[in-house]
């Protein structure tokens, strides 16, 4: 048995696949949208879905410039502040992992803090999305990671 950033209890599958158990129809609900919109992200990180909306007439071409420059400022900010040995508990970087989390909140649903928190743990443990921030820094991932979690023991203090 696994518990995940959601705190839902799953059961190991054949082939490392996860099945929720024990979850109320609320939670059921949470879950699927959560995991149905991390997938969108991992798609956008890529490019692809970005791609494909724009073909299909769902995001303007100016969304779509303004969405992949917002995300690549603070991506880039944030492997900045860390070339430049700025504390990844600390305002430079708390500040841009807050617009982290506003760029989700804006672009794809409405992500708490605490959810962020829980994005920040896939970010290191998934290869995939790890890999994503270590292309601009080795170390970035982590870096991010204890950035959203600290901006979130800010936000809420």
């Amino acid at each position: 048995m696994k518990i995940d950033a959601l705190g839902l209890r799953f059961l190991g599958g054949r082939g490392g696949d996860l099945l929720p158990v024990h979850l109320g129809l609320n939670q059921l609900e949470r879950l699927l949208s959560h995991l149905v919109l991390e997938l969108l992200r991992v798609e956008v990180v890529i490019g692809g879905l970005v791609d494909q909306l724009d073909r299909e007439g769902e995001v303007g071409l100016v969304d779509v410039a303004f969405f992949k420059g917002q995300l690549e400022a603070i991506e880039a900010g944030l492997a900045a502040a860390m070339v430049a040995g700025a504390p990844a508990d600390g305002e430079r970087a708390t500040d841009l992992a807050e617009e982290a989390r506003q760029h989700i909140d804006r672009w794809f649903y409405r992500c708490s803090h605490s959810m962020h928190s829980g994005l920040a743990d896939m970010y290191t443990a998934d290869e995939r999305f790890k890999a994503n921030y270590e292309k601009r820094g080795e170390g970035l991932a982590e870096y991010v990671a204890t950035a959203i979690k600290a901006n979130q023991a800010w936000q809420e203090a």
